[in-house]
């Protein structure tokens, strides 16, 4: 098995993802060089990574599995951050929700500054899976835990995070995403 069919075995209701860096994977892979220099992502079928990660999302969404995220972002936009919300749709479409929070519009969004899957939230089996980033957004490790207090910490910010988010759809829609 590789990684994303290891990850989507540690869950079988649900994964919530909160997302609270400005960037991911460093800004020198080819899907987001191609972006910054014409404003268009590439087609999926030319990110195979994303095309993976999208396959496994449909098959999880359509067997009623839940998956969502939060990405808790900064305001201005960066390139980067711009490219997120471009790709944002692809998830959409393979059964993702994704709610967008601005951490400058809610103060109380500004400790949040961990990743993490939230899985099986409401069932005996409810786990976190923490993810490392180095300090340019590359993954470095992750700790799958099922630790009482680090699940009901995870919980917390998630819950946080939603209290000041939107639907996708809704921030686009309400905002100038290219500030």
């Amino acid at each position: 098995m590789g990684a994303t069919e290891d990850f989507f075995a540690l869950f079988h209701r649900s994964a919530f993802r909160v997302e609270a860096l400005p960037q991911y994977l460093g800004t020198s892979t080819p899907a987001f060089r191609a972006f910054e220099a014409s404003g268009r992502l590439t087609p999926l079928d030319e990110r195979p990574a994303k095309q993976n990660w999208m396959h496994h999302v449909f098959a999880a969404t359509a067997a009623g599995v839940h998956v969502a995220r939060v990405h808790v972002l900064d305001l201005p936009l960066s390139s980067y951050l711009r490219y997120e919300l471009a790709a944002y749709p692809e998830n959409i479409e393979a059964g993702e929700d994704v709610f967008i929070a601005v951490r400058s519009a809610h103060r109380s969004l500004g400790d949040l500054t961990t990743d993490f899957w939230l899985l099986d939230d409401k069932e005996p089996s409810a786990s976190v899976l923490l993810m490392h980033y180095d300090d340019e957004g590359r993954f470095t490790a992750q700790t799958h835990t099922d630790e009482p207090e680090v699940l009901r910490r995870c919980r917390a910010q998630r819950d946080l995070a939603l209290a000041h988010a939107v639907p996708y759809d809704q921030f686009i829609a309400t905002s100038n995403t290219n500030t």
